[in-house]
């Protein structure tokens, strides 16, 4: 159980991470606000898809907020989970969000979609399967 929430809240964390510009997929084409300013902030997911087919979020998803920092570090909270903290950067080509949970050796990795001011779109392969997450800043 606790190595599945652990998985669970890995998960959660790197959803919300994202990069911005016109080398995201869904766009934007153009925005005059850097990436970092467009991530910096507190989101919340809104819709999540597992190879394209949409699944229910759970209570705790929908009451999890994390919050991008400008010095690149991040804070999960929940009711239900413990906060979590961490750090994350994007990849050379900030095409990716890659985040790294504290007391944790392994990074997550998730290819930017979608980066508004208001919007977050990361998607995360994992094995053969395939999983998009919505956000938007709470």
């Amino acid at each position: 159980m606790k190595k599945s929430n652990l998985l669970l809240l890995s998960f959660f964390i790197v959803s919300f991470l994202f990069i911005g510009c016109n080398k995201y997929e869904e766009g934007p084409i153009i925005s005059l606000r850097s990436k970092t300013s467009r991530l910096c902030g507190t989101w919340k997911v809104t819709k999540r898809q597992l190879n394209g087919a949409e699944v229910g979020l759970s209570a705790e998803e929908l009451s999890a907020r994390v919050e991008y920092k400008s010095n690149q570090t991040f804070t999960v909270t929940s009711p239900t989970w413990p906060t979590s903290n961490g750090t994350w950067r994007f990849s050379s080509d900030k095409t990716k969000l890659i985040i790294q949970i504290d007391g944790q050796t392994a990074e997550t990795e998730s290819t930017i979609v979608r980066l508004t001011n208001s919007e977050l779109v990361l998607e995360q392969a994992i094995g053969s399967d395939v999983f998009r997450s919505e956000y938007s800043k709470d």
